[in-house]
């Protein structure tokens, strides 16, 4: 499930960074954004490279700076939070909760970013397992992942899953 995780964010980094590739670019602008898209390119190298080192602080604070969309870097910040938590032989342990992880995914599944609401169906119906260790980080539940996985039909759906959780 780690590499799941793991694979699904990077996917996510390099999905944005596509997406800032294939944008038209004005003549009078095209310096600015080549350069910001560079040290985007550049940074999102630098969070990869936290991830596979298992510094997961280190690709956190790397995440947050960022120059892609805010549903974006918290769905990132939010999937690193958990992929560090989930990790016992990591490097740098996020010094964030399970809760603000879940809140970030959920913020950005509001927003309608399908990945996140995907995200969250898988995360409810798998659960989510420190290691390989009996400890549970996330419970699988039926009902959540019922939940989101009516959200992916219908994004809007996505305020009636968080309020779902909020009262368990």
């Amino acid at each position: 499930m780690r590499k799941i995780r793991l694979a699904s964010l990077l996917i996510g980094i390099l999905f944005a960074v596509e997406c800032a590739n294939s944008q038209p670019i004005e003549t009078s602008t095209h310096q600015a954004k080549a350069a910001a898209r560079e040290d985007q390119v550049q940074l999102d190298q630098h969070i990869v490279a936290a991830l596979q080192s298992r510094h997961y602080a280190d690709a956190l604070q790397l995440a947050r700076q960022s120059q892609s969309s805010k549903v974006e870097v918290d769905f990132a910040v939010g999937e690193i939070i958990l992929q560090g938590l989930a990790d016992p032989d990591a490097s740098q342990h996020p010094a964030e909760s399970r809760d603000k992880a879940i809140g970030l995914i959920e913020k950005s599944a509001l927003a309608g970013h399908r990945q996140a609401i995907a995200a969250l169906a898988a995360t409810y119906y798998t659960g989510l397992r420190i290691g390989a260790t009996d400890r549970v980080l996330i419970a699988p539940d039926a009902a959540m992942n019922a939940c989101w996985e009516a959200a992916k039909a219908k994004p809007k759906h996505a305020t009636v899953c968080v309020a779902m959780r909020l009262k368990h």
